[in-house]
């Protein structure tokens, strides 16, 4: 499960979880995208996590996004397979 899940950086504030998932659903199903958001004033921490449905759509979107420009700022991008991340954990509901 966790080679499916791509590390992406270099994200600025105004990216939201919406925003990440339609730029990388260009490349394949995304099962869930997820920035990272500081705990106490909710901004985000430019850099989320993105759950693709295969391991080989996860490895296509690293390597057609790695380095792209995105709202003026290069991305980063890699896989974390055996790191956990937010997205391991059952989505919660504000």
């Amino acid at each position: 499960m966790g080679k499916r899940v791509v590390y992406v950086g270099g994200l600025t504030k105004s990216v939201s979880d919406n925003g990440l998932h339609d730029l990388f659903n260009k490349y394949g199903t995304v099962a869930r995208a997820y920035i990272v958001r500081h705990k106490n004033t909710d901004i985000s921490a430019g850099y989320g996590f993105v759950k693709m449905a295969s391991t080989e759509q996860a490895l296509k979107v690293i390597v057609a996004l790695e380095g792209a420009l995105l709202d003026g700022r290069c991305l980063g991008s890699t896989s974390h397979p055996t790191r956990p991340t937010p997205l391991d954990a059952e989505p919660h509901h504000q």
